[in-house]
């Protein structure tokens, strides 16, 4: 008997073309790198910002309207008043106020005071807001739409200090990873005067 004849196996070798998981692999790739881009761009940002001197100029007039009444800056004389400009919507700013609420229990009995100042449309929205966030300090709307254009208001959160003389201290805009400290010092100082 012979053997039995094996023919060679021949195995084709096609050249494939790569799929489109491939590729999609690949954007997603590029996407992931372009989102840890921002990311350390935006702690870069959050590492670096700090807080700026003014030149003491006095604060413009100032009103908001709160759950309680009408407050004005000119009735906080002798005091040392951080005015905080956020908004219920505003990440950033809901990340700032817990550090403001710190500061403001640690030295209101010094003589330290925070205003809020919100830029929601309505008293409503600030009502729910104040209610599930726990601030204590003073928060209301803006009397009048021209607060925002006086106190040059461009990102929020701003936090702008005023001494017990009433002059434009210390601002600070967006969020920073440093600002609760800075803000402190500031205050210590502030309050020193």
């Amino acid at each position: 008997m012979e053997p039995p004849l094996y023919l060679p196996y021949v195995v084709e070798t096609e050249t494939k073309m790569p799929s489109p998981l491939c590729h999609s692999r690949l954007r997603l790739s590029l996407v992931d790198a372009a989102i840890l881009l921002c990311l350390l761009l935006l702690l870069l940002n959050l590492v670096t910002r700090r807080g700026t001197s003014l030149s003491a100029q006095p604060a413009p007039p100032l009103c908001i309207t709160t759950p309680h009444g009408t407050l004005s800056l000119a009735n906080y004389r002798n005091h040392v008043v951080l005015l905080d400009f956020f908004a219920s919507w505003c990440l950033p700013c809901r990340i700032s106020i817990p550090s403001t609420e710190r500061l403001y229990r640690r030295y209101h009995r010094r003589g330290f005071e925070v205003i809020g100042i919100s830029l929601d449309n309505q008293p409503s929205q600030l009502s729910a807001f104040l209610r599930n966030t726990g601030i204590t300090y003073p928060a209301g709307l803006p009397v009048t739409g021209d607060i925002l254009k006086t106190y040059q208001v461009q990102t929020i959160p701003l936090l702008i200090l005023v001494d017990k003389q009433g002059r434009l201290r210390w601002r600070q805009e967006g969020l920073g990873l440093l600002t609760e400290r800075q803000l402190e010092a500031q205050v210590q100082t502030l309050l020193k005067e």
